[in-house]
């Protein structure tokens, strides 16, 4: 069976109610918490909630136990922090990002034969930030392309990296 982990400290804003699935009303609550209590309302899944940021005295705690982890967080610094934790269980990662400028998603992955290793980039001072809504084309598309290629592998047991364009999305490799 299909286990869920939602790890996450942050809280719900109300800029993420403009790029985010987070209604307005969740705004305060925990984003682990709140996207886990939708998830079982919604779909009946059972999700376990980790309400803590991961950093690196206790990443590989937070995600024991896992054979697959995606990656969303909006940072190099998590990223690596992630990738390595999964690396150091041996887990495949699946990473999807938005570059800098919000024009081009990333969806890839670490820890799957044949795929380059995962290097990530973070935006320059001054890039557009999720907080006015303009990225949000990108990461809807990059969410959408993310949840298939997640299918994929579960299902199909293959490993697709996609990048999504303004025009729609490239497998890559």
């Amino acid at each position: 069976p299909v286990r869920f982990r939602l790890v996450d400290g942050d809280r719900v804003e109300v800029k993420n109610t403009l790029s985010q699935v987070y209604p307005r009303a969740l705004v305060g609550k925990n984003k682990a918490e709140a996207l886990g209590g939708m998830l079982r309302a919604s779909h009946g899944i059972e999700v376990e909630t980790r309400p803590r940021f991961a950093v690196d005295a206790n990443a590989g705690a937070l995600l024991a136990g896992s054979s697959l982890v995606v990656d969303a967080t909006d940072n190099a610094a998590a990223r690596c922090l992630v990738r390595d934790a999964a690396a150091q269980m041996g887990a495949l990662c699946l990473h999807l990002g938005i570059s800098g400028d919000g024009l081009l998603g990333r969806v890839t992955w670490s820890g799957v034969a044949g795929h380059p290793p995962f290097e990530p980039d973070d935006a320059p001072p001054g890039a557009p930030t999720c907080e006015d809504g303009a990225m949000l084309p990108t990461l809807v598309m990059t969410a959408s392309v993310g949840a298939e290629v997640l299918r994929a592998a579960v299902v199909e047991k293959q490993h697709n990296a996609m990048m999504v364009l303004p025009s729609g999305s490239r497998r890559l490799g």
